[in-house]
């Protein structure tokens, strides 16, 4: 079970997580955050950077999660001694779910209360710092683990951009036979053939990305044999 520290969630919310857990297995439940108690309980401007991000998430990776940013979660042993995580601080959330989509682990969320820091807890988040940071680690991720679209979308672009700077060149070619804007002929040529080149490389890491993937998932695979091998603990007695 995984929670902040500030006091923000009441540990009611992590009875919740565990109660869903025993009655339907997962390998990572997400704790959607309720506001409780009197006030403003989310800062408008993170409200609204909140949504973007699982905005962009929903475009990039075809997932939506109703709290990206929740610092209460629940994972399943199978989940977290196999889910290598390289991110520090509030990027970490957001790897979180990555990973779980990435990887098609069973992900289920469910309405957790979410007050006030305790007194004396101050926030560490700073707004632009911390939102540059995770909007760069979103970019890395779906470059990484969404390489054929990631740069699908870059060679398309770079693609149009070539038409646009050889569209004249092109018509003084057809209608007079005669090119005098060489350097933009040069240009588009170049920028089509930059787009050729990136999109190969997207087919690559893709190709690489699949082979990964099956390695991962034989090596989950050995992983639930030896699980279904190791001796069960004794359930502990309750007075």
């Amino acid at each position: 079970l995984m929670v902040d520290g500030d006091g923000s969630y009441p540990a009611e919310g992590g009875r919740i997580l565990v109660d869903a857990w025993m009655q339907a297995r997962a390998d990572m439940l997400n704790g959607v955050r309720q506001p409780v108690g009197e006030g403003e309980i989310f800062r408008p401007m993170h409200r609204r950077a909140t949504a973007l991000f699982a905005r962009v998430l929903r475009m990039a990776f075809r997932s939506q999660t109703d709290d990206l940013f929740s610092g209460l979660r629940l994972f399943s042993r199978r989940f977290y001694q196999n889910v290598p995580l390289l991110a520090q601080g509030f990027e970490l959330e957001m790897e979180l779910t990555i990973q779980a989509i990435d990887k098609d682990f069973l992900v289920r969320e469910f309405p957790v209360p979410f007050g006030r820091r305790a007194e004396g807890a101050a926030s560490k988040l700073q707004s632009f710092r911390d939102g540059r940071r995770i909007l760069r680690l979103l970019t890395i991720l779906f470059r990484d683990y969404r390489p054929l679209r990631f740069y699908g979308l870059l060679a398309g672009l770079l693609f149009a951009t070539g038409i646009a700077a050889g569209a004249l060149p092109l018509y003084q070619f057809f209608t007079v036979t005669i090119i005098t804007h060489v350097p933009l002929a040069i240009l588009a040529s170049s920028l089509i053939l930059l787009a050729a080149l990136v999109f190969q490389t997207g087919l690559i890491l893709h190709s690489n990305l699949r082979h990964n993937r099956e390695a991962f998932r034989h090596r989950l695979q050995e992983w639930e044999r030896r699980e279904t091998r190791r001796p069960k603990e004794p359930a502990a007695h309750r007075p």
